[in-house]
């Protein structure tokens, strides 16, 4: 929708900070994830051109919807599965339902089975 290429290499390694033996360092980074920019409001107009479908009003101007881009939706994904299997591995209560992680889980799924990459690793 914004025209954003996809030339970026990423390369393979086995260790970053945010699977660091360093548990502190590993839990600010993955918390420290920001998908505040995830949220848009898009005109009406805008949207049916784009074939999306109608979205939860924009209290500002009901001629828009709110919408979620799909890239922050899955790192918001990721954020919350690792605080969940965070708390889990550290004894605490859930601060997440089962069924926003499963949602996410599936989420990742089909954006992995859309995205596939066939890089060997």
């Amino acid at each position: 929708y914004a025209g954003l290429q996809r030339n970026r290499e990423e390369p393979y390694v086995l260790v970053t900070p945010y699977s660091s033996d360093n548990e502190t360092l590993q839990d600010q980074m993955w918390r420290g994830i920001n998908v505040d920019p995830a949220v848009v409001a898009l005109s009406d107009n805008w949207a049916r051109q784009h074939d999306l479908r109608t979205a939860q009003r924009f209290p500002w101007d009901q001629t828009k919807g709110i919408y979620i881009l799909h890239g922050f939706h899955n790192l918001h994904c990721l954020k919350i599965i690792y605080i969940s299997l965070s708390e889990y591995r550290r004894g605490l209560p859930q601060s997440r339902s089962w069924h926003h992680i499963s949602h996410c889980l599936d989420a990742l799924r089909r954006q992995i089975i859309c995205d596939a990459d066939d890089t060997p690793r």
